[in-house]
């Protein structure tokens, strides 16, 4: 009687539980969705444009339709301490920011001949582009400056005004994105400077310790630009040309042939691929015990 006894009670034990509402997969295979490196990241494209120092037109034109409210108030206060300057810019270009790589006045020189400018303006575009594919939270590296001999810096932060000298120095940009769907992405912009000579250092990645060249650097945290965009969207970054030594100034000011350049960099999302981990299956049906039969069965024996 006892063992008969235990049969239903097991059963009705295991109900209780909640065990008829888990399904485990006997195929062997993973409840998650296989990604591919197709499937995941973002499709950025990276501009940049030179204009002769402190036109109008990169100055004070084009940021009467950037959207510099993107960023807060602390953080404007201290991008134009530091001589950045940065917005967002929806939908297409405006007209002036289209026409700007179409001159080339900025690098034209009278003492050159015309074959001679035509061979500086191809050594020089005054449009610079490519396509930059970025997997979530992988660091890419976009070069503001060409590497200097030295670089004379001032930065100004809570604690003050502060000034360094880097020597064999080049200003880039560490950037981050993080897709929030298929429609949108986290980017991130993190100044940096690269400087004195590199060294080999071991550098663990994926599991493997592998020799890498680098190179000292200093982060400026403070100023990050953080921003969301959408497809579409372009992130706009530039100096404030009355800030010289200054961080934007060093990193967005050239000079070629003699002529002291100004660059604007554009930063613009053109896709992004945000993959379903957990696609959504409906969970097989699971009949139900007759415990009341059961259990009426058992008494009556």
């Amino acid at each position: 009687m006892p063992i008969r006894f235990f049969g239903p009670l097991w059963i009705l034990l295991a109900t209780a539980c909640g065990c008829t509402g888990f399904h485990p997969s006997t195929s062997g295979k993973s409840p998650l969705k296989p990604i591919s490196l197709a499937e995941q990241g973002s499709e950025l494209e990276i501009v940049f444009v030179r204009q002769p120092f402190n036109r109008p037109q990169i100055n004070q034109d084009l940021w009467s339709v950037v959207d510099e409210t993107q960023f807060s108030t602390v953080r404007r206060r201290e991008m134009e301490q530091n001589g950045l300057r940065a917005g967002r810019i929806s939908g297409e270009w405006p007209a002036g920011l289209a026409e700007m790589g179409e001159s080339d006045d900025g690098i034209r020189s009278a003492s050159l001949s015309p074959t001679e400018t035509a061979a500086r303006l191809e050594a020089v575009p005054q449009v610079q582009k490519r396509s930059l594919h970025v997997y979530p939270g992988q660091r890419s590296e976009i070069l503001a400056s060409p590497v200097l001999p030295e670089m004379n810096l001032l930065t100004r932060d809570k604690k003050g005004l502060r000034g360094i000298s880097y020597f064999q120095a080049q200003g880039i940009f560490s950037l981050t994105a993080r897709p929030k769907d298929n429609a949108s992405v986290r980017v991130s912009l993190t100044p940096e400077v690269l400087h004195g000579d590199s060294r080999q250092d071991w550098i663990g990645e994926d599991g493997v310790i592998r020799r890498q060249s680098t190179r000292p650097k200093a982060t400026f945290n403070p100023l990050v630009l953080d921003i969301e965009l959408a497809k579409g969207e372009t992130l706009v970054v530039g100096c404030r040309p009355d800030r010289p030594s200054s961080l934007g100034y060093n990193f967005f000011t050239e000079y070629v042939d003699g002529q002291l350049q100004q660059k604007l960099l554009l930063v613009r999302l053109q896709d992004s691929r945000c993959p379903d981990l957990f696609p959504l299956e409906p969970a097989p049906r699971t009949p139900q015990h007759p415990l009341r039969e059961t259990g009426k069965e058992t008494s009556n024996k």
